[in-house]
């Protein structure tokens, strides 16, 4: 009889340890998955602040490229008419013509220009500037040595309708009120006049 129930009693403590070790077990597994779930949501988190950083990084360069002012000071725009300006076959007056050009750049109008006979292939401009003063638009021209040789070949009258033909044309192109025209730099002078300053367009 003593026997029995020591058996009785032993089961019942093996079923007691047994439900404690798998209760034990339970509260573990729990503990592990809230914190796998926790360190998922962190991941989570993370991945989306770098993608927001991202696009804000993004969108700070494309406005900082959006500022970038154009260095060389050169209007350009698309595919253009512009209207050039030469001397007429008698060197008495000006006549003038609309001609497309691939972009509205100082190269472009120059391009026209040589392209007309108004000036040699070889003449070419150092520098260019658009720029407003005193509300007029103004426009400077510093030329290459070669402007001043060619023009230092030409007679009165042929000089007067090549310059105007230049000055017209620029400011026809930019819609500007004067231009300078320098040659290297330094000022504009020839064996029949000398152009120190602004100038309008030519009649």
């Amino acid at each position: 009889m003593k026997k029995g129930k020591l058996i009785i009693i032993g089961l019942v403590v093996m079923a007691l340890i047994s439900g404690c070790g798998k209760t034990a077990d339970s509260k573990e597994n729990k503990a592990n998955s809230t914190e796998q779930t926790k360190d998922i949501e962190t991941a989570n988190e993370t991945e989306q602040n770098k993608d927001v950083q991202t696009e804000e990084n993004a969108d700070k360069q494309k406005g900082e490229e959006q500022q970038i002012p154009d260095e060389q000071n050169v209007s350009v725009q698309t595919g253009d008419n512009i209207k050039v300006y030469y001397s007429n076959a008698d060197a008495s007056g000006f006549e003038s013509e609309e001609v497309a050009v691939e972009s509205l750049s100082s190269n472009e109008v120059l391009k026209a220009l040589v392209d007309k006979g108004v000036l040699p292939v070889d003449v070419s401009l150092l520098s260019f500037k658009e720029f407003e003063k005193d509300n007029e638009k103004l426009l400077e021209l510093d030329f290459s040595d070669k402007f001043n040789t060619y023009i230092k070949t030409l007679g009165t009258s042929a000089e007067y309708y090549i310059v105007g033909s230049i000055c017209n044309t620029f400011l026809d192109a930019y819609g500007s009120d004067k231009i300078h025209i320098t040659v290297n730099g330094d000022v504009f002078t020839t064996g029949h006049a000398e152009y120190p300053g602004f100038m309008g367009k030519f009649n």
